[in-house]
């Protein structure tokens, strides 16, 4: 245990990533065990796209279905969704592979990132500890949200306002009050 808490204290950010990596693939096989061959998850997500032909219609202010319908809102919130499917799809992975990275990246990025905002605001609140952190990240990561994230419910544009707050709220103190030292 001794090993493990040093290693932790010299590179935080490397067993972070470590660990993170193996909940996210750990979660994410338990989410797509039963998921075979011509199976997808039900998420509620409706801007799921299938394929790249279906990237291309949504990529214009006006949408060329239902009558030229006004597309800008759209277009704004699920940019990252987009970003995201039209990288994948360009790829050779085929639609059954597509999801479970998506779910990964998410999870793996819930559990990371939060974690190098608390440790930057540990050092203004002077914590040193970093299993307090690394404890308050991960109550941060799985909490209410995360449950509703997993439903299929939120877009990757609040996952990244959701992961950087902890960040954001460091930078703005340090652009307030100045340098903590």
């Amino acid at each position: 245990m001794k090993k493990i808490t040093k290693a932790f204290q010299t590179h935080p950010y490397l067993f972070q990533a470590i660990f993170s990596g193996i909940v996210a693939g750990i979660l994410t096989l338990i989410f797509f065990r039963d998921i075979t061959g011509g199976k997808f998850l039900f998420i509620g997500d409706e801007f799921l796209m299938f394929s790249q032909k279906e990237l291309f219609p949504l990529s214009f202010m006006r949408n060329p279905h239902d009558l030229g319908v006004p597309n800008g809102i759209p277009i704004i919130v699920n940019f990252y969704e987009r970003l995201y499917y039209y990288i994948l799809h360009s790829l050779p992975i085929s639609f059954i592979a597509v999801q479970p990275w998506y779910y990964f990246a998410k999870l793996f990025v819930s559990l990371f990132i939060p974690f190098i905002g608390f440790v930057k605001l540990g050092r203004i609140y002077k914590q040193k500890n970093l299993w307090v952190l690394f404890l308050i990240s991960l109550w941060y990561s799985f909490n209410t949200y995360t449950l509703i994230n997993w439903n299929g419910g939120f877009f990757i544009t609040l996952l990244i306002l959701y992961i950087l707050a902890p960040l954001a709220l460091y930078y703005y103190h340090q652009a307030v009050f100045g340098k903590t030292s």
